[in-house]
C-alpha cells in the first residue's frame, strides 16, 4: 500500500481579492488547499529532496478542523456570508444614495430598496 500525507493549508486565496461589487456571496472563496504527497520512500541522506506531489484541491471556507475515520478524511470548512456588500451597504443611512433625504425619505427609499434585494 501507498503511504501518503495530507497537507492542509488555509489562507490560500485573499478576502479581500475581489473587485467590489463583484464579491461572491460566500466569503472565503478557494480559501482551503489540500496537497497528497507520496511519502513511501522519504528522501533518505541529506533530506533535500522534494517528496512527490500526488494530488492537489482547492475547496472554498476556511479550515477548521479534520479527521481520518475508516480511512476517510473528513475535512471541516466553513464559510460566511458577506452581508456588507450585498446588503447591509445600501441599505446604511450614508451611502450616497440617501445623502439628501430625511429620516421619512430614507425610510421609504431604504425599504423599497430592500425588497428588492
Amino acid at each position: 500500500a501507498s503511504k501518503r500525507i495530507a497537507v492542509i493549508v488555509s489562507g490560500y486565496a485573499s478576502r479581500y481579492r475581489y473587485d467590489y461589487p463583484f464579491q461572491p456571496v460566500l466569503s472565503d472563496k478557494g480559501d482551503t488547499r489540500v496537497l497528497l504527497y507520496a511519502i513511501s520512500s522519504l528522501p533518505i541522506g541529506d533530506g533535500s529532496s522534494e517528496l512527490p506531489l500526488i494530488s492537489s484541491e482547492g475547496m472554498d471556507g476556511e479550515y477548521c478542523s479534520a479527521r481520518k475515520i475508516h480511512g476517510v478524511a473528513h475535512i471541516v470548512r466553513q464559510s460566511n456570508v458577506e452581508t456588507y456588500n450585498h446588503i447591509t451597504h445600501h441599505l446604511s443611512r450614508y451611502h450616497d444614495d440617501y445623502a439628501l433625504d430625511s429620516k421619512e425619505m430614507y425610510v421609504k427609499h431604504a425599504t423599497s430598496r430592500a425588497k428588492l434585494i
